[in-house]
């Protein structure tokens, strides 16, 4: 979730402190989000729709699905691998 938040690795004490208790709120927020994923109640076809619908609700239109696909294929396997 961290990184797919934009944030980085700490270099500093002050730094890590402060990236552990962004890291607990962040994991409380999205609990049922990563409870839904890990016991499959979400897809990545599901996100892949939720994305193309946020996009074309916007007036982008998507002409190659391919890149939505690797994009939040990309997504999640940030949110898995932060958990």
């Amino acid at each position: 979730i961290m990184v797919a938040k934009g944030f980085r690795s700490p270099d500093t004490l002050n730094r890590m402190a402060e990236f552990q208790d962004t890291a607990k709120m962040l994991e409380g927020e999205f609990r049922n989000f990563i409870d839904a994923w890990d016991f499959g109640y979400i897809t990545e076809q599901d996100i892949e729709n939720a994305i193309l619908n946020i996009l074309e609700s916007r007036n982008i239109a998507i002409t190659e699905r391919s890149y939505l696909l690797i994009y939040s294929t990309i997504a999640f396997q940030g949110v898995v691998k932060a958990r």
